[in-house]
């Protein structure tokens, strides 16, 4: 059974959130409006309405008077103030202002993005002391993409994406600092990889954290606004904590004997601080067999994911029996000693996940209600705790007049954590359902 519900493409299936062919490099047009007040006290803040723009933010400030640094957090979803209540310690710790929007979110594209970006700008400079020379964006996902967006303007002097590269490198200035943050276990893993490789920019940093796709720990965010504040501003006092700090991980790493890993800290640590002697150390660590068996199988896993990817396509695609899926997962599941392989064992889960979610919707938008039926059960099996896959078989269950079974998905779809009924109640295969929240 072949379902061609469109021409297929692995790139397809990498998270993005904007559509990079509306944009437009941009010099400025923000406003250097003269501050009219200080208007909030220290502390966090869910929901500021904009005075002049249809833009709402949420906002955190630390116990100080002084002009802190500024950073400007993208979600992928358009809940500001969830990034900002992760990383309010980051902020009472570096000094810093974080501001998070409620509008820019996936499926925008670039040119609606900058719009309100200089808007929620805009609005900031006129209410919020800052440092106008300590503007810094970084988002998650396709807020990644939505923050290489806004980093297009002058005034901002770094870009921190995590879970996602930025939209279009080639577009970005030359003279702004970026730091890619991505977990080993994310989807968008080699994405990142990539992007770093490509980089053009001034400054520039990887960082990979024990993780999946999500926002990264605080300790993460920390690292990476202390190398952007020591990059724009050098400063002694935070290079020289951040110098300790990073030598005492690469120690740890060398003792474990993950040169690899140590490696990219050595990078890092060489962008804030390039004493020769650091350079030879990790001349010396490259030389050294632990590092080069551990790049070549790194090398290694990596092909052999995208082989898989690629195969996983054509299967999905192909509607090869879902009894596939099933074996293919718990083989992908299991518990191995290798670390590179089972972090690219859950890489490969979560482009499945993406994958059968992306084909489940196209069919279901081209009300092709067989190969609905298929997508659908192949992403309840890939990802059998996503309450989405639940609510998705119910819009199936319901078009084909099964009414009962289509109540059945949701009450699965809520035990399992699904609390978005503005969705159902907007579903039109719902409009003769019998169901209460």
């Amino acid at each position: 059974m072949k379902f061609f519900v469109w021409p297929i493409s692995l790139a397809l299936f990498t998270i993005f959130g904007c559509n990079a062919r509306k944009a437009q490099t941009t010099t400025t047009t923000l406003t250097q409006t003269k501050i009219l007040t200080d208007t909030f006290n220290p502390g966090f803040y869910k929901n500021i309405q904009a005075i002049n723009y249809p833009v709402s933010y949420a906002l955190y400030k630390a116990q100080s008077n002084k002009l802190f640094p500024i950073l400007f957090l993208f979600d992928p979803h358009g809940d500001g103030a969830l990034p900002v209540s992760l990383y309010q310690k980051v902020a009472d710790s570096l000094q810093i202002i974080l501001v998070g929007n409620h509008q820019i979110k996936n499926g925008m594209d670039a040119a609606a993005i900058e719009i309100i970006w200089q808007q929620w700008y805009n609005d900031i400079k006129q209410r919020i002391k800052f440092d106008t020379n300590n503007v810094y964006v970084a988002g998650f996902s396709g807020g990644a993409k939505a923050a290489s967006v806004a980093a297009q303007t002058t005034l901002v002097k770094g870009l921190i994406c995590m879970g996602a590269a930025p939209f279009n490198p080639s577009l970005l200035r030359n003279n702004i600092n970026y730091i890619g943050i991505t977990g080993n276990a994310d989807l968008n893993y080699t994405d990142l990889l990539s992007a770093d490789s490509m980089a053009n920019m001034q400054k520039h940093q990887l960082i990979i954290f024990n993780g999946k796709h999500e926002w990264c720990p605080a300790t993460v965010l920390t690292d990476a606004v202390a190398a952007m504040l020591i990059w724009n501003n050098d400063d002694s006092v935070l290079k020289s904590n951040y110098t300790k700090n990073q030598l005492k991980l690469i120690a740890k790493l060398k003792q474990k004997k993950q040169y690899l890993d140590a490696s990219i800290s050595y990078n890092a640590l060489i962008s804030v601080d390039n004493k020769p002697g650091f350079n030879n150390e990790l001349s010396d660590l490259k030389n050294s067999a632990y590092y080069k068996n551990q790049l070549y199988a790194s090398k290694s896993v990596l092909i052999n994911e995208q082989n898989n990817k690629q195969h996983y396509a054509v299967m999905m695609q192909q509607g090869i029996d879902t009894g596939y899926w099933i074996n293919e997962v718990k083989m992908l599941q299991k518990l191995i000693q290798n670390e590179m392989l089972m972090a690219s064992n859950q890489r490969l889960l979560s482009f499945l996940s993406l994958m059968a979610y992306t084909l489940s919707n196209k069919a279901l938008a081209q009300n092709n209600i067989t190969a609905a039926q298929y997508f659908t059960n192949c992403y309840n099996i890939v990802d059998t705790s996503n309450a989405e896959t639940n609510f998705l078989k119910a819009i199936v269950a319901a078009r084909l007049g099964n009414n009962n079974q289509a109540i059945q998905q949701l009450n699965v779809a809520k035990q399992k954590g699904f609390t978005n009924w503005n969705r159902i109640n907007a579903e039109p295969a719902f409009t003769n359902l019998n169901w209460r929240e």
